[in-house]
């Protein structure tokens, strides 16, 4: 499964080197994404290497945004966002800190990975 696959019904697992993409329906395994690297744990020339892409693709990306979210997949940084959580944020919060770092992704330019729900593995 690739990356760019993962569609909004899913429900995302996200560990320090795969994503797991699960069927809301069965809760079954629908895929598996190997060779991601999350962006903060991401060695400094991996995190610069893919700085420098992303300005050289969008300048003035990068600037605001908080790279808690992203992961880094062939030497694209990728944003992954849950559609529930930002659904429910903007219902109550419409100024709250994760609709902020949405927004200033999709500003920025960065690929947005939508899923269903998403959490971090332990």
């Amino acid at each position: 499964m690739n990356i760019t696959e993962i569609s909004p019904a899913h429900n995302v697992i996200i560990s320090a080197r795969s994503i797991t993409v699960k069927n809301p329906e069965t809760d079954k395994t629908a895929g598996v994404i190997r060779g991601i690297e999350l962006f903060k744990d991401a060695p400094i020339n991996k995190q610069v290497a893919a700085l420098d892409k992303l300005k050289k693709s969008a300048p003035g990306a990068g600037r605001r945004f908080d790279f808690g979210t992203a992961v880094i997949c062939d030497g694209v940084i990728y944003v992954i966002v849950s559609d529930y959580s930002i659904d429910i944020e903007r219902k109550f919060d419409p100024a709250s800190a994760l609709v902020a770092r949405y927004e200033a992704a999709k500003a920025a330019g960065l690929p947005i990975i939508h899923a269903r729900r998403t959490k971090k593995a332990r």
